[in-house]
């Protein structure tokens, strides 16, 4: 449900959960942290889109401070954290090169989970990968949200806004209905100094999965 919020300059006040801790071993871990509140805060005056000059914000469901309801999936470096899919809209970050998984269970149950590798770290992305395939089922589907984002995509975006003071992320979403979607979001200075919990979205891209077979081949 929430992708219809995720619109290029729509702003929310909100602030990541920490990252699960280091996983020394590769396992798939259930997923511990909550959701953090996120908030819509209007639209941005930079990052402007052109959708919303022609209709109001308003059709898309969202009011001034209306709560965006979403469940959270940890990154747990080293290792795969995962949670039930079960009507809940989750959002999982940061990504630079994560796959996230979707499958189901042997006692049926759909799950989805962060395959938690680390940039710099090839023996523990071999652990977690190797940990990952010795479990999956013929039906995982994979998914690569930082791979939808182009870094002249991110940097014509960003360069939208007047301060050089905004950082750019990759998150990915796997909505109630199934469907997998890569959301950039940029992380944007407060005026006021504080804590960072201003964000615009640069955009969503919904993504194909790849199947069991590619699953295999890319992480083998």
């Amino acid at each position: 449900m929430i992708e219809r919020y995720m619109k290029p300059g729509i702003r929310v006040i909100w602030r990541k959960p920490y990252d699960a801790p280091l996983s020394t071993t590769g396992d798939m871990v259930p997923s511990r942290s909550p959701a953090n509140a996120m908030t819509y805060d209007g639209l941005d005056g930079e990052l402007i889109n052109a959708q919303f000059m022609q209709i109001n914000v308003s059709t898309t469901g969202l009011t001034m401070r209306q709560p965006i309801a979403h469940s959270w999936l940890d990154y747990m470096p080293g290792g795969t954290a995962f949670m039930p899919a079960v009507g809940q809209d989750i959002l999982t970050g940061w990504m630079s090169g994560c796959p996230l998984a979707r499958w189901t269970s042997s006692t049926g149950q759909i799950l989805v989970g962060h395959i938690g590798t680390i940039d710099t770290d090839p023996v523990a992305n071999a652990r977690v990968k190797s940990k990952f395939l010795a479990g999956m089922d013929a039906n995982t589907t994979l998914f690569d949200p930082y791979a939808e984002w182009s870094t002249p995509e991110i940097m014509t975006l960003q360069g939208k806004f007047r301060t050089t003071e905004v950082n750019p992320h990759v998150m990915g979403l796997i909505a109630a209905s199934g469907e997998v979607f890569a959301i950039l979001i940029f992380n944007i200075k407060p005026k006021q100094g504080g804590a960072w919990t201003e964000w615009c979205i640069g955009g969503i891209k919904r993504v194909n999965a790849m199947s069991a077979g590619q699953v295999k081949l890319k992480l083998g």
